[in-house]
């Protein structure tokens, strides 16, 4: 059974080397480094639309590749290669097209798997929604990182199943996997013993901290609007800094959207923690994500944004060996145990229906996505006092810092380290193969139209022309045969080639012609066995167009 998966590959979704540094960016990074190393496959699959997409591809994994593993492209041009690799990872919920694109070849020809990240993005939303309608199997999965997650998708597919009840008069089955598998971090590459020792005080000498300064770190985008405004984190800190005796500083390592968010963000922190030291790093830079753990003492993220839905950092905090303060918040009051890795803070929402107007703004567009998720941010309450009360506890005491840390790092690489993750993966893929293997499929593809939302244009719009091309029609050369080799010299003819038949089987085709043979089109396709029937009649047609061959009605339509 096929226990590694081909990799819906776009660079975007794979690399953190770019200006913007994103959650999913992060993620994908590790989980492509983290399959290269840890999968039990010697077989490297790649879905993508180029084959410098591929060399992309080749470049990311071959510093973790192992000597006997080969990678392999397989175009998505030619969807039924998927078959080789026996499933098709996308790193998104966006899977129902996927579903779509497979009917059009057969159901039970691989598996379909997702990953939740932000669900709160309208397209996100109605990618899940429409798994509903979509064509997906029992052998198909969209995995949730959280059971924070897996309840917000079941949320979103019951409100769409209660509106399709009363839109066409019956409830819709979803036989889809919703396993919760959690992101993962590659624990041993955080420094530890000399190495973290040494990192800290690079770090610190670099930032001029004092060896008894206690740093407060957050990691992560600086964006008020899409992560966590800085206000509660700021309040707290300045009145923690009163309550205790030792320096507190503030380290938050990350990047800003803008010159006017970096200048806000440093102006609050004037105006609400003056008596705290606030530093402010670019966390894009690979010495400073490497050394940042080490130079802290706390870790603390006080998410309060829907965009979130697991929370990498505080993973990563802990595999560092941080004690954490987070949010109770999403999938944080899951990886982080109250009292036992770090302290959770309360939060509090307002009750159901008090945006239903800030929703329907957003699902006509009135509203951005970043004014959305900024609107329902700025009714979300951090408990400050409870914040400030969690900082002077661990501040004061240096030994509940070190059990806190010592119980992260055992969680961290329990459970959330790349090699424990990778097997839940590999052992879903094998149990969606199996799946695939003893049972029929669901949607076997008796519709005439396969994807509705996507019909053949020669059939949707076939009425538009005199007539279709016929299996018993003619096929002859015309007068402007002689212009064929000319035909690859403009961008304007050669366009589309590459969904055609290769051009070296049109040569043969009007060689045939050229020697008085008289072929019918049904003729021709029986020629080719090995050439998709649909990419020799557009050639046919392609021919026509340019007066290379003439068609002629044969009596059927």
């Amino acid at each position: 059974m096929a226990q590694t998966a081909a990799l819906f590959f776009r660079k975007d979704g794979f690399d953190t080397g770019g200006k913007r540094l994103l959650g999913r960016q992060a993620a994908g990074e590790g989980f492509l480094r983290a399959l290269v190393r840890h999968g039990r496959s010697d077989d490297l699959f790649c879905y993508a639309p180029t084959r410098g997409d591929f060399q992309e591809f080749c470049q990311l994994v071959k510093p973790a590749a192992r000597p006997n593993q080969k990678a392999h492209w397989l175009e998505e041009q030619n969807p039924p290669q998927l078959a080789r690799a026996g499933a098709l990872f996308r790193p998104d919920a966006m899977i129902n097209e996927l579903a779509f694109q497979r009917r059009n070849i057969d159901p039970r020809a691989y598996s379909i798997c997702g990953v939740t990240h932000t669900i709160a993005s309208r397209a996100a939303q109605r990618s899940i929604a429409e798994l509903l309608t979509a064509p997906v199997e029992r052998w198909d999965a969209l995995i949730c990182t959280s059971q924070a997650v897996r309840r917000t998708v079941q949320r979103l597919l019951d409100g769409y199943v209660e509106y399709l009840e009363e839109r066409c008069g019956g409830r819709p089955e979803l036989d889809l996997e919703l396993p919760v598998i959690p992101l993962g971090v590659d624990v041993s590459a955080m420094p530890r013993g000399d190495a973290a020792v040494a990192a800290r005080a690079r770090l610190r000498d670099k930032l001029e901290l004092a060896s008894d300064d206690v740093v407060l770190l957050f990691m992560g985008r600086l964006v008020f609007y899409a992560k966590a405004h800085p206000a509660p984190l700021y309040l707290a800190a300045e009145r923690a800094a009163k309550r205790t005796d030792k320096r507190l500083v503030l380290l938050l390592a990350g990047w800003f959207e803008s010159a006017q968010e970096e200048a806000d963000f440093k102006a609050l922190a004037a105006k609400l923690c003056p008596s705290v030291r606030t530093v402010f790093v670019d966390g894009r830079e690979p010495d400073i994500r490497r050394d940042v753990w080490s130079a802290s003492d706390i870790f603390i993220s006080l998410s309060d944004n829907i965009q979130e839905t697991f929370g990498l950092t505080p993973i990563e905090a802990m595999a560092a060996g941080l004690p954490v303060i987070v949010t109770d918040w999403d999938g944080y009051r899951e990886s982080v145990r109250e009292g036992i890795e770090g302290l959770r803070i309360p939060t509090s929402l307002p009750p159901a229906g008090a945006a239903r107007d800030l929703a329907s703004f957003f699902g006509v567009e009135t509203i951005s996505y970043s004014d959305y998720v900024a609107n329902v941010s700025m009714a979300t309450a951090v408990d400050v006092t409870a914040c400030e009360a969690a900082i002077v506890k661990l501040v004061d005491d240096a030994n509940l810092r070190r059990q806190l840390g010592d119980n992260g790092y055992q969680r961290a690489r329990a459970t959330y380290d790349w090699p424990v993750v990778i097997r839940q993966y590999e052992e879903l893929w094998r149990e969606l193969g199996e799946r695939r293997a003893a049972g029929p499929a669901r949607f076997a593809a008796k519709a005439r139209v396969k994807n509705p939302l996507a019909p053949d244009p020669f059939e949707l719009y076939g009425h538009y022309a005199t007539r279709s091309l016929g299996s018993s029609d003619h096929v002859t050369l015309a007068a402007g045969h002689e212009l064929f080799e000319g035909l690859s010299e403009s961008a304007m003819t050669r366009y589309g080639s590459q969904f055609r038949a290769p051009r070296e089987l049109c040569a043969r085709l009007i060689q045939r012609l050229r020697a008085g043979e008289t072929l019918t089109v049904a003729q021709v396709l029986e020629s080719h066995p090995n050439e998709p029937r649909q990419t020799l009649l557009r050639s046919l047609g392609h021919l026509a167009k340019f007066d290379v061959i003439r068609i002629t009605s044969g009596g059927d339509t």
